[in-house]
């Protein structure tokens, strides 16, 4: 396992045939639209996630994302995986307000606000 700073992250995503999130609201956490969900979007890897903070209002109609309750997603992703849709790729592509350059420019100015 690597630890640290990754330079090519599209290229470890895009290895990948499924991206999970099995993340529940319980669990808590800082981000409500978890980055690394747009990340693997992004490079075109479908995602199966628990409907976690505002994914399902904000990806619900983007090709490649599925949801499964926490209790079902060890059983959806079985199916997505001898369905073989985990190898159907999604095209790489976001919608406009969810394009990784303008989502860390953002971070940026939100890092430097708060120096």
């Amino acid at each position: 396992m690597q630890v640290g700073f990754t330079p090519e992250l599209a290229r470890v995503y895009g290895a990948a045939d499924l991206y999970l999130f099995p993340a529940t609201d319980s669990q808590g956490g800082a981000i409500d639209l978890p980055l690394s969900v747009l990340e693997a979007l992004a490079v075109g890897v479908p995602v199966l996630t628990t409907p976690f903070g505002a994914t399902r209002d904000v990806l619900a109609s983007v090709p490649g994302v599925t949801f499964a309750e926490p209790q079902e997603f060890a059983a959806r992703c079985a199916d997505l995986l001898q369905a073989g849709a985990a190898s159907a790729r999604p095209a790489a592509s976001l919608p406009q307000e969810f394009d990784l350059a303008r989502l860390a420019g953002k971070v940026v100015r939100m890092v430097e606000a708060a120096s």
